[in-house]
């Protein structure tokens, strides 16, 4: 299993949005939205290039400026 949690930027207008269609996403859970309006999320998949997948999947969602991963482990990967 791949797991990152990960900074999704938006457009502030945008983030209501945002959040309603990470909620459609079922490997992906809102962890917390920042201050300044960040969205704070985890990504849970079965390997890296659904892991990846899914980062583009995000990162394709109408109003998302980017999305960046801070923590990303593959520790049960063989």
């Amino acid at each position: 299993m791949a797991i990152s949690s990960a900074i999704v930027k938006t457009k502030s207008e945008s983030n209501e949005t945002v959040l309603k269609r990470l909620n459609e996403i079922s490997s992906v859970s809102i962890e917390t939205i920042t201050p300044q309006g960040d969205i704070i999320i985890i990504i849970e998949a079965d390997n890296l290039d659904n892991l990846h997948k899914t980062c583009v999947e995000v990162e394709k969602l109408d109003g998302v400026l980017g999305v960046y991963p801070c923590y990303v482990t593959t520790e049960d990967e063989t």
